[in-house]
């Protein structure tokens, strides 16, 4: 599955594409389906804060 646009930028401002990418594919999958199904822009860029914070705090372990 291909990480949208929006996505990619998020990562690379919050410095995480390392963490992404230790990520398996299929949690990858899973959460770029729970952002692709918003069908509105705000919840589209609130998921996307999740996912941000969700690997951030990944990270700090």
């Amino acid at each position: 599955m291909e990480v949208p646009d929006d996505v990619t930028l998020a990562l690379r401002q919050a410095g995480l594409t390392d963490v992404w990418g230790a990520l398996s594919a299929g949690k990858k999958r899973g959460m770029l389906h729970t952002i692709s199904l918003a069908k509105r822009a705000p919840t589209r860029i609130k998921r996307i804060q999740k996912l941000i914070e969700a690997l951030t705090s990944q990270d700090a372990r």
